[in-house]
């Protein structure tokens, strides 16, 4: 497990959303869960919130089979 300091500089919504854009596609579970970064861009660019946002990246990953993900409403 990870342990993380305050980085003494408060970071906006936007520049979390910028952060998670450029890190998350680089990160071992990417590739399990999303197969098109052009696609996880844009879900992380149309959050609003912070809940949103964690759901996206800390949530269950979408399913691959999209008869799934369009039953599921995903």
């Amino acid at each position: 497990m990870h342990e993380y300091q305050d980085s003494g500089f408060p970071v906006t919504f936007d520049e979390l959303k910028t952060m998670i854009c450029d890190h998350y596609p680089r990160s071992q579970w990417f590739h399990s869960a999303w197969s098109d970064i052009d696609e996880f861009n844009a879900e992380i660019t149309k959050c609003t919130s912070y809940k949103q946002l964690a759901q996206i990246v800390g949530g269950s990953p979408p399913p691959k089979n999209k008869l799934i993900r369009i039953f599921r409403s995903e």
